[in-house]
């Protein structure tokens, strides 16, 4: 049987920088783009936390089974929306229809994050059309 003495401690600064380290949440996901993190969902509804890594950003895309509203909570962006171009920042919403291409890039310096909340009847990641 195992004793105390058989026990290790390691205190470096990279184990204690690992062990401070929190791991995401069961139901994030890792994107080319930053983060997604599922937070609510019910049949007709997500809600999500969005997080966009500076110089980054989400390739311009559309869906046919569901509508999104952006609420930017923090950083800068650079949208796209069927064609047309705006900056948008923090405080601002966005509404997004089926079948509406849509992009986002974070031209900010700090990582900037969205709520955003899907509305509709299919969430798979087969109804995202890229353009």
């Amino acid at each position: 049987m195992p004793s105390v003495a058989d026990v290790a401690v390691v205190t470096s600064p990279a184990a204690a920088a690992i062990a401070a380290t929190p791991l995401p949440p069961s139901d994030s996901k890792i994107h080319t783009w930053g983060s997604s993190t599922l937070l609510r969902a019910d049949m007709r509804h997500q809600l999500l936390l969005l997080s966009i890594t500076p110089d980054a950003g989400m390739a311009a895309n559309y869906h046919l089974h569901r509508r999104k509203r952006w609420v930017v909570l923090n950083g800068l962006l650079q949208l796209e929306l069927n064609g047309e171009t705006r900056r948008v920042r923090a405080g601002e919403t966005v509404e997004i229809n089926e079948e509406v291409v849509h992009a986002l890039h974070n031209i900010g310096k700090i990582p900037a994050e969205i709520y955003e909340v899907q509305i509709g009847e299919y969430f798979g990641d087969d109804d995202i059309t890229l353009v």
